[in-house]
């Protein structure tokens, strides 16, 4: 996924990202935050401003206040449709 670096990622960006990572590496929603940090962020919570990170963090904070983190794979619309 392209990051455009001058700009502040949505929460939608963040719930497709850990999504696609969960489903292409098939791994937990923990495994997908910490590749997530790794791959996004390069270990360093605001390389792209505090905004940014919070936002990474509301779909999953917003999830689990709702449910449980999927632990198999779900289609990006159910996920979405079960957080908002």
């Amino acid at each position: 996924m392209t990051v455009n670096h001058a700009s502040t990622m949505k929460e939608d960006y963040f719930l497709h990202y850990i999504n696609l990572i969960m489903i292409s590496r098939n791994c937990s929603e923990e495994l997908a935050k910490e590749i997530t940090m790794d791959l996004f962020f390069h270990n360093d919570p605001i390389l792209y401003g505090n905004q940014t990170y919070a936002r990474f963090w509301m779909p999953i904070i917003k999830w689990h206040s709702i449910n449980s983190f999927p632990t198999k794979k779900v289609s990006v619309e159910t996920f979405f449709n079960s957080i908002y």
